[in-house]
């Protein structure tokens, strides 16, 4: 038998998986298209950061003294826009939060997606479906 050739016994198989590369949190995920993720995955450092965030502004609004959103946008050291952005996350419903404290929130689900949405629904049953859950 010559040398380099392939017998009977060896076989070569090769795949092509089709994959999207996401980021969750400071780290690069390689996910595969079409296969739904069966354990949950750590919760992402970002989106938790955000979800502090705006509950802690949430707070700040409805305990502090009368301001306006300017005002309590500049002593949070944001612009008016961003305060409110992230301002509506600390409304989500509460099967969503622990779903993102867990980190089972869908993978397309990332801080930047999140504070980047403009229609936002205020119902919980309409906030599940936007953002991808069951």
């Amino acid at each position: 038998m010559p040398t380099g050739s392939l017998d009977s016994r060896d076989e070569f198989w090769a795949f092509e998986i089709p994959y999207k590369l996401r980021n969750r949190g400071r780290q690069l995920k390689i996910l595969p298209n079409g296969i739904v993720q069966a354990t949950p995955s750590e919760p992402d450092p970002t989106l938790l950061k955000l979800m502090r965030r705006a509950h802690a502004w949430r707070q700040q609004l409805e305990t502090g003294p009368p301001d306006t959103i300017s005002g309590l946008a500049a002593a949070n050291g944001v612009n008016a826009s961003y305060f409110t952005r992230v301002l509506r996350i600390a409304y989500l419903a509460p099967d969503i939060i622990e779903a993102i404290i867990e980190g089972r929130q869908p993978t397309e689900l990332t801080a930047n997606k999140l504070v980047r949405l403009k229609n936002l629904p205020i119902s919980w049953a309409n906030q599940r479906e936007y953002l991808g859950f069951p």
